[in-house]
C-alpha cells in the first residue's frame, strides 16, 4: 500500500469514527483528522513541520510559554513553528504563522471531503492544531507524545486535538511546479 493510500485510509478511518460518534477509549480527547486539496498544498510557499499551535476557548492563540502547564512533556517536543528567520541583516524575525485560528480551517476537510470548521468543534478549554506529515521524523515524535498526553492526562477533556495531516506537501508542490 502507498504511503498516500495508507494515511487517506487512516484518515477514513479517524474521520468515520469521529463523525459516527464512536469514542477511542484511549484518549480522553476528541481527536480530529483533516487534510487540505492537493491544490492548496501545491500552492503553500515553504512550511516547516512539525506546527503545533494551542488556542484558547476565544481563539486566541497562545505562545508555547504560556501554554497550560499539563502540556510541559508535549512542548519538549514542539517543532519550529515558534522559531525566527534571519532577516538577511544578520537579525532574527520572529515567524508570524498562526497568530489567526481561522486560517487553520480555511479549506480543511475530513476524509469524506466534508468541511471541518471552526464553529462545528466541540466546546472545549483549548484546541491544539498540529500540523504533521507521515515522512517528518518530528512530527512522529510529536504525535507520539500529544498521543501520550491525551491518552493518559486527567486535563486532557478540556481539549479539542485537530491533526491537519500535510503528508502530501512535497508531492502536490512537485506537482504544482511541474504545471507551471
Amino acid at each position: 500500500m502507498r504511503r498516500r493510500d495508507a494515511a487517506a485510509l487512516l484518515l477514513t478511518l479517524a474521520s468515520v469514527a469521529y463523525t459516527a460518534g464512536a469514542a477511542d477509549t484511549s484518549i480522553a480527547t476528541p481527536h480530529l483528522l483533516g487534510h487540505f486539496s492537493d491544490a492548496q498544498l501545491g500552492a503553500i510557499g515553504s512550511f516547516s513541520l512539525p506546527r503545533t499551535f494551542v488556542y484558547d476557548a476565544g481563539g486566541k492563540m497562545l505562545q508555547p510559554e504560556a501554554w497550560p502547564a499539563d502540556l510541559a512533556e508535549v512542548k519538549k517536543t514542539l517543532g519550529d513553528a515558534y522559531c525566527c528567520v534571519d532577516d538577511g541583516k544578520g537579525s532574527c524575525v520572529p515567524i508570524p504563522y498562526g497568530e489567526y485560528i481561522g486560517e487553520n480551517f480555511a479549506g480543511l476537510m475530513d476524509a469524506t471531503q466534508k468541511p471541518i470548521t471552526l464553529a462545528a468543534l466541540p466546546r472545549h478549554r483549548w484546541l491544539l492544531v498540529e500540523y504533521s506529515a507521515s515522512w517528518c521524523a518530528p512530527c512522529v515524535e510529536e504525535t507520539k507524545a500529544l498521543t501520550r498526553y491525551f491518552s493518559s492526562s486527567k486535563d486532557a477533556g478540556q481539549y479539542v486535538w485537530l491533526t491537519i495531516d500535510m503528508s502530501r506537501l512535497i508531492e502536490a508542490q512537485d506537482a504544482a511546479r511541474k504545471a507551471e
